[in-house]
C-alpha cells in the first residue's frame, strides 16, 4: 500500500491503528474533556494556531479561570482581555477569538455553531480551525488539516508536503479517511502522531502505528540543524528606536493598531529609522515629537533583541526624563515599571524592554 487510493482502500485499517495508538499515548490536555467542551475547544484551537502545546498550556489554564464560559469572554472588553494573551504572540488571534464570542452571543444565543459553515463564517475561522471544531466538540465527520496532517499524510502518500498541489490532494485525502463514528479522535490522532513521531526533521518512524502503510518511513531528512540556522540567519531584521518617558517615578506607553504587529497592546513609543539613519537623532526627533516643550536630548541605555517567529527585532533603548507638568501629544499611559496586576497589556519584547530599562536604572 504505496498510494493515496491504496490508503483510501485500506482506510478501516488506517483508522483501528491511529485510534488505537491515540487511545494509548494521547497526552492529556486541559481542553481535552469527556466530554468534549466547545468552548474550551474554541479557545484551544485560537491559541493553538501557529504556536506549539507546551506554550499553550499556561496561557490557556489561566485564561480559562479568568474567563471560563463564552458569555463571560463575551461580556469583557477586548482591553481587559488583552493581558491574558500577552506573551503568547499573533495578537490578531485575540481580538478575533473575542469578536467571534460576541458574534456567538448575539447571533447564535450564545451556542458555539456546529455547522462548518456557520463556523468559517466567524471572524478568525478558516477550514481548518472548523473542522476542528465541529468534529472535536460536536462529532461531526469533517478533516481538519492543519501543518501537522499535512505531513504526516504527504509521507504517507510518498509526496513532499511543500510541493504544488500537496496541500488539496491531502485535504481530500483526510475527508475520505475521517472516522464517521470519532471524527474528533481521529482528527487530533493524525495531529498528535505528527507532533510527538512523525516530527519535521527527525520522524520517529518505528513508533509509528502508520509505518508499514508509509512508503516515506526511515527515511534521513537532510540536515536540519544546518536548515534551522539558515533559516535564522535569513529571517529579516525590524530595527527599532524605543523612548522611555519618564515622569517622577512612572513612564510612559502608548497603544499599537488593532491590526500588524503586537496589535492593540502597549508599548514604548518607537520609531522605526530609515537604513543607516543616526540613532540618536531618530530618538531626539521622536522625543521632540511627544513632548515638544522639553528640552531634553533622550540618552542611549541599552540594546536588546527579541526573536519573533518570521522575524528579529532589536531595540535601541532611549530614556529622556521629564518634569511633573510635561503632557505627551498623544494619548496613552502612565505606569510605574515592573508592576502587573494594573498594568495595561505588554507583550513579552515589552517586558524585555522594561527589564533593560531596570538593569540600566532608569526606574
Amino acid at each position: 500500500m504505496r498510494n493515496s487510493v491504496s490508503l483510501e482502500s485500506a482506510a478501516a485499517i488506517v483508522r483501528r491503528r491511529l485510534l488505537r495508538w491515540y487511545d494509548r499515548h494521547r497526552r492529556n490536555l486541559p481542553w481535552r474533556r469527556n466530554p468534549p467542551d466547545p468552548y474550551a475547544t474554541l479557545v484551544s484551537e485560537f491559541m493553538l494556531q501557529q504556536t506549539q502545546v507546551r506554550t499553550v498550556l499556561p496561557y490557556f489554564e489561566r485564561f480559562m479561570r479568568r474567563f471560563p464560559t463564552l458569555r463571560s469572554l463575551a461580556s469583557a472588553s477586548i482591553d481587559d482581555v488583552l493581558p491574558f494573551w500577552a506573551g503568547l504572540g499573533y495578537y490578531r488571534r485575540c481580538h478575533h477569538l473575542h469578536v467571534a464570542a460576541c458574534a456567538i452571543v448575539d447571533h447564535h444565543g450564545g451556542r458555539i455553531p456546529k455547522d462548518v459553515d456557520a463556523l468559517r463564517a466567524l471572524p478568525g475561522i478558516g477550514a481548518y480551525t472548523a473542522g476542528a471544531i465541529a468534529s472535536i466538540a460536536f462529532n461531526v465527520a469533517v478533516p481538519a488539516v492543519d501543518g501537522n496532517v499535512c505531513r504526516v499524510l504527504s509521507r504517507l502518500r510518498g509526496d513532499d508536503p511543500k510541493s504544488a498541489g500537496s496541500r488539496p490532494r491531502n485535504e481530500a485525502l483526510a475527508s475520505r479517511l475521517v472516522a464517521p463514528r470519532r471524527p474528533g479522535d481521529f482528527n487530533q490522532a493524525l495531529m498528535e502522531l505528527g507532533a510527538l513521531v512523525c516530527s519535521p526533521r527527525s520522524p520517529d518512524c518505528p513508533r509509528c502505528p502508520l509505518r508499514t502503510l508509509c512508503p516515506s518511513r526511515d527515511r534521513n531528512p537532510p540536515h536540519p540543524a544546518r536548515r534551522a540556522m539558515s533559516r535564522i540567519r535569513t529571517s529579516p531584521v525590524l530595527h527599532l528606536v524605543a523612548l522611555a518617558v519618564f515622569r517622577k517615578e512612572q513612564t510612559f506607553l502608548v497603544r499599537r493598531p488593532d491590526r500588524g504587529l503586537w496589535a492593540g497592546l502597549y508599548m514604548w513609543p518607537t520609531e522605526e529609522p530609515a537604513p543607516r539613519a543616526d540613532r540618536d537623532a531618530v530618538a531626539l526627533e521622536l522625543c521632540r515629537r511627544l513632548l515638544p516643550r522639553v528640552a531634553a536630548i533622550p540618552n542611549h541605555v541599552g540594546h536588546l533583541r527579541h526573536v519573533l517567529t518570521h522575524r528579529r527585532v532589536h531595540f535601541d533603548v532611549y530614556v529622556v526624563r521629564v518634569s511633573a507638568g510635561a503632557r505627551p501629544t498623544v494619548a496613552g499611559r502612565w505606569k510605574p515599571l515592573l508592576t502587573r496586576a494594573s498594568d495595561p497589556p505588554l507583550s513579552t519584547a515589552q517586558r524585555k524592554l522594561e527589564a533593560c530599562l531596570v538593569s540600566h536604572g532608569s526606574a
